[in-house]
């Protein structure tokens, strides 16, 4: 099994159609024609863990109650029967939706609904503390998607802590202090040149770094090695890099090396940003590239 810990979201597309400028100022009418919901953050890494191998997934974030955002999420994650989805409900805040408006393939605009979980139900997840320990047990390998939208804190990455596993890391530049010598981090390269300000990155074993159009750098020690992009269009970046650790964690969990996995990931990468805003890319659709 695969445990995933982190933020989860809803990625809401709103596609249509601009015809005109408003005659109230100066921006475009949208005329809507379809709304679309997709899995976001640490949810997209799941789902693409679950696409893209034959591992169980089990999925540890904070959702809301809200109507939109949860029965989204529950109706999406309900298409991939091998996820395990163990969530904290906050009534105080609404699961994070990021709304893309859309007019023919092109983001004109982002509304994002999120708030801040409140520090006062810190004291109160310990049920879902206690679910997380169980996969723990369960797991080989640990993928940890750190968004600072409050999941990945000091108290819950010290229960992943309590059970050493291959912990794979989506970096946060705030949380860096939480994150230890002997884990991967996946840092697109503004994030690494950013966190090799704060710390001396060489002294992590493993870093992958996602580097767009150009593909994945991988960094052992003071040594790197690159891995040229198997891209052939570029339509969106969107979730790529939530693509990149779910196809290594699945490499990684069927024992191939990091080479190995990387060169997977590469092509799963390609087929994600071929596509128009967050993809769950399946083992098929890499197998026949």
């Amino acid at each position: 099994m695969i445990t995933v810990i982190g933020d989860i979201m809803i990625d809401k597309y709103t596609w249509g159609s601009v015809y005109r400028i408003s005659p109230e100022a100066p921006v475009p009418v949208v005329n809507v024609r379809n709304i679309e919901y997709r899995l976001g953050g640490a949810a997209n890494v799941a789902a693409n863990i679950a696409s893209l191998g034959n591992s169980l997934v089990s999925l540890h974030g904070y959702v809301g109650t809200d109507d939109e955002g949860y029965k989204a999420l529950m109706s999406l994650l309900r298409n991939y029967k091998n996820i395990k989805v163990h969530t904290n409900w906050f009534l105080n805040a609404p699961t994070i939706i990021k709304n893309r408006i859309m007019g023919e393939r092109q983001q004109l605009l982002r509304i994002d609904f999120e708030e801040k979980f409140q520090e006062e139900f810190e004291n109160k997840n310990k049920g879902w503390q206690d679910s997380l320990s169980r996969s723990l047990e369960q797991s080989r390998i640990v993928v940890v998607s750190d968004y600072g939208k409050g999941v990945i804190c000091r108290e819950n990455i010290d229960i992943l802590r309590k059970a050493p596993r291959l912990t794979l890391v989506d970096p946060f530049l705030n949380n860096t202090s939480l994150y230890k010598n002997d884990d991967i981090l996946f840092p697109n390269s503004k994030e690494y040149n950013e966190i090799k300000m704060l710390l001396d990155i060489t002294r992590f074993s493993t870093v992958v770094e996602t580097r767009g159009p150009e593909g994945i750098r991988l960094h052992i020690g003071e040594v790197y090695e690159d891995f040229p992009a198997q891209a052939k269009e570029v339509y969106d970046v969107t979730g790529a890099g939530d693509t990149v650790i779910a196809a290594i964690a699945v490499c990684l969990d069927e024992r191939k090396s990091i080479e190995e996995a990387i060169q997977f990931a590469n092509k799963a990468a390609g087929i994600a940003v071929s596509k128009t805003g967050t993809y769950v890319v399946s083992r098929k659709e890499v197998e026949t590239l």
